[in-house]
C-alpha cells in the first residue's frame, strides 16, 4: 500500500525487517523500547508479524518485556482485523502455533466484541484451519461429555428398572469405569474431580450401591482387568491409581503388594481357593519367598472405593486377589520364569509335566473369566519346556 507520510525511515525498516523474516536486522534497528512500539497503517509490530507468521520475530518481541507487555495489549486498527488481538490474526491466517503460542503469552482470548480464536479461524479461507477450531471445541468439550456419561448412569443406577443384571449391563456398556475414558476427559487422577464434582472413586461406590458381595467382587474383577487387556502397563498407566496427587517423578511403580506363600495358602484354603492352593503348594517355589501382586495401588484403590461391608470385606477380597494372581500366573513374564527356574534346578520331567499341566488350567480359567486375553497369555506348548529341559540336561 501507500507509505504513510508520518513514519521515519526506522520504522519503515523495522516493517520491512519483518516482512522478510530478518531477525537480525530487526534487533540491530531496534535498539530501544520506543522503536517497537511505533505503528504503521494500523499494524503494530506485533500484529503484523503475527499476520506474516513469523514466529521468530513474535519470540524476540517477547524477550523484550516492556514493550511486548504494551504490544500484546494493542488491538489491531488494519481492516478487516480492526480490534483483534494478535492471536486472532495468527489463526485466522492459518498460523495455528503461533496462535496458541501467543495465548500462552498472555495475549487476550477474546477480541473488543467478546470473540474468540475460534471464531475468527471458522472464517479462515483454509479447510485446516476450520478442521482445527472443530477439534478444540471437541477437546473443550470432553470433561462436559464425560459428566454427561456419569449422570445417565447414576439416573439409571437409581431406576427401579435397574435389576443386578442389566446394572452389570449398563456398566459395561457406559464405559464410565474405564481408565481411558477419564483420561479422554482430561481426568487423570482417580479422586480428581470432573466438571460437576465427580471423581472415579465415587461412580464406583455408586455403582455398588445397594449390592451384595457377589457384584463387589464382580465389579472389582471388571474395573481392573478392563486396562489390564488393552496391552502392558507403563508408568503412565499406573499414574491414574496412585495414592496422593504425586508428580511422575516421585511416583513409584513398584509399591507391589508382596504376600508370603503361607500366609496367602492359608486364605486360599479358608476360602475353598482349590486352583490357588494347588499352586503353591507345590515345591517349585522356595519356602518363605514373597509373591509380588502387581499394581497394589490400583487395586487398593479399587477395593477401598467400593467400600464393601465388614462381614463380607475378607470373602471379597481373598477371591479379587486370587483374580489378579492367577491372571499373573498365567502370564508370559511370570510362567517363562518358573519354568527356566524348574529347568535350571534340574527337575524330573514328571515335575515339569506337572507345571505344565496346571500352566493350561490357569490359562483356561483365565480366559473363561475374561481376566484377560491370549495375546498376553503364556502359550503353553510342551516341546518348549522338553527341549529347554534336554538343552540344560542333555
Amino acid at each position: 500500500g501507500n507509505i504513510p507520510k508520518d513514519v521515519s525511515v526506522r520504522t519503515l525498516l523495522c516493517y520491512a525487517s519483518a516482512q522478510f523474516d530478518d531477525l537480525q536486522s530487526l534487533a540491530w534497528i531496534c535498539t530501544t523500547d520506543g522503536a517497537l512500539l511505533v505503528t504503521c497503517n494500523g499494524w503494530n509490530l506485533l500484529t503484523f508479524a503475527s499476520y506474516l507468521g513469523r514466529v521468530e520475530i513474535v519470540a524476540y518481541l517477547y524477550t523484550r518485556n516492556q514493550a511486548f507487555d504494551s504490544l500484546v495489549k494493542t488491538r489491531c486498527q488494519r481492516k478487516p482485523y480492526d480490534n483483534t488481538y494478535a492471536a486472532h490474526i495468527a489463526a485466522s491466517r492459518g498460523h495455528l502455533i503461533l496462535a496458541e503460542a501467543l495465548l500462552e503469552m498472555d495475549c487476550p482470548a477474546t477480541d473488543r466484541k467478546g470473540k474468540t480464536l475460534e471464531s475468527y479461524a471458522k472464517m479462515s479461507e483454509h479447510e485446516f484451519v476450520r478442521a482445527w477450531v472443530s477439534e478444540r471445541v471437541s477437546e473443550r468439550e470432553k470433561p462436559q461429555a464425560l459428566d454427561r456419561m456419569i449422570k445417565k448412569l447414576f439416573k439409571f443406577l437409581s431406576s427401579d428398572s435397574a435389576t443386578t443384571e442389566k446394572k452389570k449391563k449398563y456398566i459395561i456398556d457406559s464405559k464410565c469405569l474405564e481408565e481411558e475414558v477419564w483420561k479422554d476427559g482430561e481426568i487423570y487422577w482417580h479422586n480428581e474431580k470432573t466438571p460437576s464434582g465427580f471423581t472415579f472413586s465415587q461412580v464406583l461406590a455408586q455403582c455398588y450401591k445397594g449390592e451384595g458381595p457377589e457384584f463387589a467382587l464382580w465389579l472389582c474383577t471388571q474395573t481392573y482387568f478392563l486396562s489390564c487387556n488393552r496391552g502392558y502397563y507403563s508408568l503412565g498407566d499406573d499414574y491414574f491409581w496412585r495414592t496422593d496427587k504425586a508428580t511422575p517423578d516421585t511416583f513409584n511403580i513398584e509399591e507391589w503388594a508382596q504376600f508370603k506363600i503361607e500366609e496367602t495358602l492359608v486364605v486360599a484354603r479358608e476360602y475353598n481357593q482349590d486352583d490357588l492352593v494347588r499352586f503353591l503348594s507345590k515345591p517349585w517355589r522356595p519356602k518363605g519367598q514373597l509373591f509380588q501382586l502387581e499394581y497394589r495401588t490400583k487395586r487398593d484403590v479399587i477395593f477401598r472405593s467400593i467400600n464393601v461391608e465388614s462381614e463380607h470385606i475378607g470373602w471379597v477380597k481373598a477371591f479379587f486377589d486370587q483374580a489378579i494372581i492367577l491372571e499373573q500366573m498365567a502370564r508370559v513374564r511370570f510362567s517363562y520364569k518358573i519354568f527356566k527356574e524348574l529347568i535350571s534346578r534340574g527337575c524330573h520331567p514328571d515335575e515339569l509335566k506337572i507345571a505344565h499341566n496346571f500352566g493350561k488350567q490357569i490359562k483356561a480359567l483365565v480366559l473363561a473369566e475374561d481376566y484377560s486375553d491370549s495375546d498376553r497369555l503364556y502359550d503353553f506348548n510342551m516341546k518348549y519346556y522338553q527341549s529347554g529341559y534336554n538343552e540344560e540336561h542333555p
